[in-house]
């Protein structure tokens, strides 16, 4: 399963991110989780049940 993210900004430590068209989710993604961004793509070597376990902790939001 793909999930599309709009990368919104590249920090030091994490990566913001949106999804959706009218109901925006951002998403604040540890950098540790990022393998590759090419100004286009945001390659996350995290599996999306793993994204929701941590958003679950308050890890990731």
């Amino acid at each position: 399963m793909t999930l599309t993210l709009v990368v919104h900004k590249i920090r030091r430590d994490n990566a913001i991110t949106k999804s959706g068209m009218v109901n925006k989710e951002v998403y604040d993604i540890p950098r540790s989780f990022v393998e590759k961004f090419d100004r286009q793509r945001l390659l996350l070597r995290i599996t999306k049940e793993k994204s929701e376990s941590l958003q679950d902790k308050g890890i990731m939001a």
